[in-house]
């Protein structure tokens, strides 16, 4: 039976603390969380939906507004919302509200949905942060040849959450690339539970939005590719090559 194990601060860590934050777990999925709303909140959330079938987005975003303000971890409310921005063409909005459905819901229909929503949009607008920045991201957690500690590996980092179906066909994948023993003094294989309080740090440092979200660093800890989604092993090994500079 596996047992997730919890993640430490990420100011604190070091490559041989990463394992903490890096659960392997695969176990049941999250049972889903909604925030309870009074009536004056359920009103303005039905008004809400109301003006969005009447495609009157910007009254609609106004009514959620006051949901989130008054209830912030309300996962529908920040669902909705992101859609709404969506259509307003505020994608910036529209994907920090999705983001946080995802966050608060913890597998909840809604945060499905939101997540869902996320991979609809531009790839510009969900990619992880990726280049030279990444460096200082990859130093807090050991990983890079300027700590010392795994110089010359690559690093495979898969953000997941138990409830996310393409996660698991990802992670079969990368279960299949991990026993390959071309990658086995190379390649540092780490997953992200996104659903765990402790991760949240990392899990915006690297701007991760849907998932999964795989991302690449070279052994100078710089992400220099990613993945969102799970479109086959192909994409992997071609990141695995790019982050091990193989040309």
């Amino acid at each position: 039976m596996k047992m997730k194990v919890k993640a430490l601060p990420i100011v604190a860590l070091i490559f041989a603390a990463a394992s903490c934050i890096f659960a392997t777990d695969s176990g049941v999925a999250a049972a889903g969380y909604e925030a309870p709303l009074d009536k004056v909140q359920t009103a303005d959330l039905n008004c809400g939906k109301a003006c969005m079938q009447a495609q009157k987005w910007t009254n609609a975003a106004n009514d959620l507004e006051k949901v989130v303000k008054a209830v912030p971890d309300s996962c529908q409310a920040h669902f909705l919302l992101g859609q709404i921005y969506c259509k307003l063409k505020n994608l910036e909005k529209g994907k920090k509200h999705l983001r946080t459905a995802i966050r608060v819901g913890q597998g909840s229909i809604n945060a499905q949905k939101a997540n869902q929503a996320l991979m609809l949009l531009p790839v510009t607008a969900i990619k992880p942060k990726t280049g030279a920045d990444t460096k200082l991201i990859a130093m807090s957690l050991g990983i890079g040849r300027e700590r010392g500690l795994s110089a010359s590996k690559a690093t495979v980092i898969d953000f997941y959450a138990n409830w996310c179906q393409p996660c698991k066909q990802l992670d079969q994948t990368i279960q299949k690339l991990k026993s390959d023993q071309k990658y086995a003094n190379t390649v540092n294989f780490l997953k992200v539970d996104v659903d765990d309080p402790n991760s949240q740090a990392l899990v915006d440092q690297y701007e991760i939005s849907p998932i999964p979200t795989v991302v690449f660093i070279n052994d100078e800890g710089e992400v220099v590719s990613f993945c969102v989604g799970y479109s086959g092993e192909s994409k992997i090994v071609a990141g695995i090559a790019q982050a091990m500079q193989v040309k």
